[in-house]
């Protein structure tokens, strides 16, 4: 595990997943690794995916439900479309609940620009589906149901 969090005497340990944890099939599945550690410990482990931002918000989250974490997809050059589990969207909504930084409108906004009171640049990729340069399934991950809950609004159909 990367690092143990403790708080009001609960624990939980993070584990940071980066994009090759996604894009890449040879490593060991991380929720079967989770399993392990939590059966062996007795501690949560959260796996805290590179599309979470690292801020106190999602800090809070894992802790306390009732707040609202925030997801930011704007700096990276992997996209949702290019994880190899043909589950993907069912994996990255899991994570997310996790941090509660899903919105009622879907994941849209992880793309910026503005999103939760933040001033994030709109994503370059954004420009690139809309130019004809890129397509748009770069940003569906496998096995989604609804485009519109992937898709910010610039895309949105």
């Amino acid at each position: 595990m990367d690092l143990k969090l403790t708080m009001d005497k609960r624990s939980v340990y993070i584990e940071y997943e980066g994009p090759s944890h996604f894009t890449h099939s040879e490593r060991e599945p991380f929720l079967s690794k989770k399993k392990k550690v939590e059966d062996k410990t007795g501690i949560e482990v959260i796996n805290w995916p590179y599309w979470i931002q690292s801020c106190s918000s999602n800090v809070k989250a894992i802790f306390e439900k009732d707040i609202v974490g925030m997801g930011a997809l704007w700096s990276t050059a992997s996209h949702f479309g290019m994880f190899f589990s043909e589950d993907s969207a069912d994996v990255i909504e899991l994570l997310s609940k996790r941090f509660n930084a899903i919105d009622d409108n879907g994941f849209g906004y992880f793309y910026g620009p503005n999103t939760r009171d933040r001033n994030n640049p709109e994503h370059p990729i954004i420009q690139k589906i809309k130019n004809g340069k890129k397509d748009i399934n770069l940003i569906l991950p496998k096995g989604f149901k609804e485009a519109n809950y992937w898709l910010p609004n610039e895309l949105k159909k």
